[in-house]
């Protein structure tokens, strides 16, 4: 969930496909800001906002994060194999600094900023320090296996828990992968294969009556990192236009299946449809750009503060919740608005800052 595609890729410019990778080094050309991916972006933030917005009722845009997993997966395989063409290695440290620089004070500056409310209205000063801290150290995911998931103000945090573990584990796998000097089809193959996997096995005990395993949806970064190697190694490969539209359509099936059913086998299934919709759209957008929904310009500015957006959303609504006493849907009138003024304001407060801290490194 992360928005500086144009700083990002500035690793990617001007590189040359790995040789350990497989078939000779060719020349590859940059791939620059794209704006389509701002507007995939928007539109899975804003799944994730009705979502939110509309409960206790049930509306599918929680796969609004399947599409997030994907891109995020895509973005960083990207990322990094563009620096191993270049040097022949990955620096680890720059890139987790470059990471916690871009993520950790947006998160914090909304923990801040909520904490003295939430102190105040929680019906559970305790559960809502222990939850304030879980969310400030990304370890929401861990927490909510230890106590259950109790659905607080961070409850939504458990998202960003699993991709910084993502972004913790990938960049050091992947350098021993390349290390190894295995084939792309091979390291492609695994990616994909490990991600479907997870999310079959997500399908499959949700069959058995276990709605638990959320953390399974993790596989939708795998599935994006596969696609990363794919397209990175085959740069003349342009997928046909009907594929972007083809993936959306499937993630509109996706959010009607998740309405319908929002636990059991027919949600699971929604999961691996967003991360196969999802895969075609990225594709197609890296390749032929984003055509005219991508692009609408709301919608691109909606995806640049999608990060913000999620940071800050939930908590406001629940906050208010708490504060009036009422299901969030009869709050999200106001409330709503709110979590999303304050987002823009902490993006305008901290994104030249931190981009400003990113370029030292």
């Amino acid at each position: 969930m992360t928005r500086g595609l144009s700083s990002e890729f500035e690793d990617v410019a001007g590189s040359r496909q790995p040789e350990v990778l497989g078939d000779p080094p060719r020349p590859v050309s940059p791939l620059p800001y794209l704006p389509g991916l701002d507007g995939l972006r928007g539109i899975a933030v804003g799944l994730v906002l009705v979502h939110h917005f509309v409960r206790p009722y049930d509306f599918g845009g929680n796969i609004g994060v399947d599409v997030f997993f994907v891109l995020s997966g895509f973005l960083i395989t990207t990322i990094l194999l563009g620096e191993w063409s270049k040097r022949s290695t990955i620096r680890l440290r720059r890139f987790y600094i470059r990471r916690a620089i871009r993520l950790w004070p947006p998160l914090l500056l909304a923990l801040a900023a909520l904490a003295v409310p939430g102190l105040l209205l929680a019906p559970s000063v305790s559960a809502f320090v222990r939850e304030s801290v879980a969310a400030g150290l990304y370890l929401t995911p861990v927490a909510q296996l230890l106590d259950g998931d109790n659905e607080g103000a961070w409850y939504h945090t458990w998202t960003l828990g699993l991709e910084e573990y993502f972004y913790l584990l990938w960049p050091a796998v992947l350098l021993l992968t390349l290390g190894r000097r295995w084939g792309w089809r091979t390291l492609a193959g695994l990616c994909a294969a490990g991600g479907m996997l997870l999310l079959l096995a997500k399908i499959g005990l949700s069959g058995v009556g276990v709605d638990s395993g959320a953390y399974l949806r993790a596989g939708a970064l795998a599935v994006g990192a596969a696609l990363a190697v794919v397209m990175r190694n085959r740069p003349e490969w342009v997928p046909p236009r009907w594929w972007g539209t083809g993936g959306l359509a499937l993630i509109g099936v996706a959010v009607l299946c998740s309405t319908v059913q929002t636990l059991g086998v027919i949600a699971s299934l929604s999961y691996l449809l967003t991360a196969i919709g999802s895969v075609a759209v990225v594709a197609t957008v890296s390749r032929r750009g984003g055509g005219a929904l991508l692009t609408w310009k709301p919608l691109v500015a909606t995806g640049v503060v999608s990060y913000e957006l999620y940071l800050w959303h939930y908590p406001v609504l629940q906050l208010a919740a708490w504060a009036t006493d009422r299901p969030i849907i009869e709050v999200a009138w106001w409330a709503g608005p709110l979590g999303i003024a304050l987002a823009v304001l902490a993006y305008r407060l901290l994104h030249q800052r931190t981009e400003r801290w990113k370029v030292r490194y």
